[in-house]
């Protein structure tokens, strides 16, 4: 059988160190998920078979939803682009174009 131990200074060794920090804020994410929508932060070791709790209350998914448009209205602005293709003056001279 093979050695499945993950080398020292390798990204699964890095991955195992920090998977201790990273799992009180994963429960208390699926704790808040469950209260609110089930499938966004599904608990580990799910599959497809798996079945989710159904909440039979709309005002948590309704405050996840309001709280995701405004975060997204708030980064990307409905009446500006969200990047812009230019190129600057100095490439624009290399190349022996005259800038606008």
């Amino acid at each position: 059988m093979a050695d499945t131990k993950p080398e020292q200074g390798s990204a699964g060794a890095l991955y195992k160190t920090l998977e201790q920090d990273r799992m009180p804020f994963l429960r208390r994410a699926i704790e808040a998920s469950n209260l609110t929508i089930p499938t966004l932060v599904p608990p580990l070791g799910h599959d497809k078979a798996t079945k989710f709790y159904t909440p039979y209350q709309s005002i948590g998914a309704r405050g996840v939803n309001n709280l995701a448009s405004k975060l997204l209205l708030a980064l990307l602005p409905p009446n500006t682009p969200c990047f812009r293709l230019d190129i600057d003056s100095s490439t624009l001279e290399k190349l022996g174009v005259v800038p606008e």
